[in-house]
């Protein structure tokens, strides 16, 4: 739907420029690839890039250009969205939780959770960090994991 762009401000003039209903599909479109980067951990571009032929490197400009056009709303739909895998493995036999006994109770064990949630969020970060760093969206996303992790849960 986008077009590549070379300059920054050109995409958000391009936007600017659409009639309203072009402007609804356009954002429809960023939403769900904000979601899908979301919800991939950051690999959606180089899926997208591997599957349509383009590489990683395309799909990693469109969705810069996506950045742009949304501004502060792309960093909260990515943060968002990075709360589903995080439910999914908060959830899962593999999440750091599972080792707290259950007797620990009150702050013992409200302690050991938000410790074990914190774990969690640091594994997602180190996987996604990679991924969002290309993007310069987060920065190095490793300081966020607790963050989402306990946000997860």
């Amino acid at each position: 739907m986008a077009k590549k762009t070379s300059s920054r401000k050109k995409a958000r003039q391009v936007y600017d420029d659409l009639p309203w209903y072009l402007k609804a599909i356009q954002a429809a479109d960023d939403v769900a690839r904000f979601g899908a980067n979301a919800a991939t951990l950051g690999y959606a571009d180089d899926i997208a890039g591997y599957l349509n032929g383009n590489g990683g490197d395309a799909e990693r400009l469109l969705t810069a250009d996506a950045i742009d056009r949304a501004g502060a709303a792309a960093l909260a739909a990515e943060t968002i969205g990075t709360m589903a895998p995080m439910g999914g493995l908060v959830n899962s036999p593999m999440s750091a939780t599972r080792i707290i006994p259950a007797s620990w109770t009150g702050g013992k064990g409200i302690g050991a959770q938000l410790a074990a949630l914190g774990a969690d969020g640091l594994t997602l970060g180190a996987v996604q960090s990679p991924q969002i760093d290309r993007l310069r969206l987060l920065g190095n996303a490793q300081p966020h994991g607790p963050l989402l992790g306990s946000w997860g849960r």
